[in-house]
């Protein structure tokens, strides 16, 4: 029938968000093939069902889910990609959507009533547009209502529950944490600055958390234990906390050789010696050389000690330096924690 109406159409996910979700099924090892036409609606269905039963199946699901375009009103039968439909729109009775209400009032007038009036025909075109396009944003805005409401009594019954632990599974990942959905749907999230066993990195490519020290790994579709540290009505916030189990304690690897301390390399390489005392042994060494070969003019003649040329040097400069640092540095040290040596040795007598 030829006549204005509002159809319900969906249509088909985005190659590259397919392409996405191909590549992190792989990393969960549920391979996802996209062929160059793109995906049916059965092939989807299929898949979904050959990962049914498997710890991943939840990820996967939400997942896809996400994948897909959303459903929304319009003026042309653009088909449903979900139910794989070329014409689909809503009609039932009794009536509980606006759409539904306009498709009831074309069929009466153009199917029952018989008009055939091509102005009223052209208004009515024009009009279903702008009907289609509200109804729209009227179903997104009331989508959104309901999933605050939903989200702040989740935080409601979670904040009553602060400090139980529950198994969950990993559903997404990002740099600042990673979320957790238990079993019961409620969803909460892990943040990075409170997993301070570790510094943790995230790999985008990989959508998991690495340890920079331990090698401990979060990624989506693992398993993990969580402890219920906060919740929040107001902002519809719930904080979870990793509680250490044998699955989710990831082996060390091997220690690292330590980093060299600048002071031990090697003096020949023209780095700093080992230590103050050592330089000084060198200049002793260094001057009782040349000591030796200077003639003595007699009895009461001082000798040249090393130890005169320490008042000159900037050997001794260090050692004074490092000495009045000593007598500054404590108990005071951490109530001025932006002094550095120099202006510490300036306090050393106060």
């Amino acid at each position: 029938i030829q006549m204005p109406c509002i159809y319900r159409i969906h249509e088909a996910p985005q190659e590259r968000r397919l392409t996405e979700f191909s590549r992190v099924a792989g990393l969960l090892g549920h391979q996802f093939v996209v062929g160059r036409g793109g995906v049916k609606p059965l092939f989807i269905q299929q898949y979904l069902k050959s990962c049914e039963g498997t710890p991943e199946y939840p990820v996967l699901n939400r997942l896809l889910l996400r994948c897909m375009q959303k459903a929304r009103y319009d003026a042309q039968r653009l088909g449903h990609f979900g139910l794989a439909l070329d014409e689909y729109l809503h009609f039932t009775s009794p009536i509980r959507r606006y759409p539904d209400l306009i498709v009831h009032r074309m069929l009466r007038k153009y199917v029952f009533e018989g008009c055939a009036d091509t102005n009223q025909v052209d208004m009515d075109e024009r009009n279903v547009v702008q009907f289609a396009m509200t109804s729209s944003e009227r179903e997104v805005a009331s989508t959104n209502a309901e999933w605050d409401c939903e989200d702040m009594t989740k935080a409601e019954y979670m904040s009553e529950r602060i400090g139980m632990c529950a198994d969950g599974i990993i559903t997404s990942v990002t740099n600042f944490g990673f979320y957790v959905q238990l079993p019961n749907t409620i969803e909460g999230l892990v943040r990075v600055n409170t997993m301070n066993e570790d510094f943790y990195e995230f790999d985008d490519s990989r959508m998991q958390l690495v340890g920079s020290r331990t090698g401990r790994v979060y990624r989506v579709g693992d398993p993990v234990r969580i402890k219920v540290m906060g919740a929040s009505k107001e902002s519809s916030t719930i904080d979870f906390g990793v509680v250490p189990t044998a699955k989710t304690a990831a082996k060390r690897p091997a220690a690292k050789p330590e980093r060299r301390d600048p002071k031990e390399r090697d003096p020949k390489k023209g780095r700093h010696e080992k230590s103050w005392a050592e330089r000084k042994q060198r200049f002793d060494a260094k001057h009782g050389t040349r000591q030796a070969s200077e003639p003595e003019t007699g009895e009461g003649t001082e000798k040249r000690s090393s130890s005169r040329y320490y008042d000159h040097k900037p050997y001794a400069k260090h050692e004074d330096r490092k000495r009045s640092f000593s007598r500054s540095a404590a108990p005071h040290r951490d109530s001025r924690p932006d002094q550095d040596e120099h202006s510490s040795s300036r306090y050393a007598g106060k």
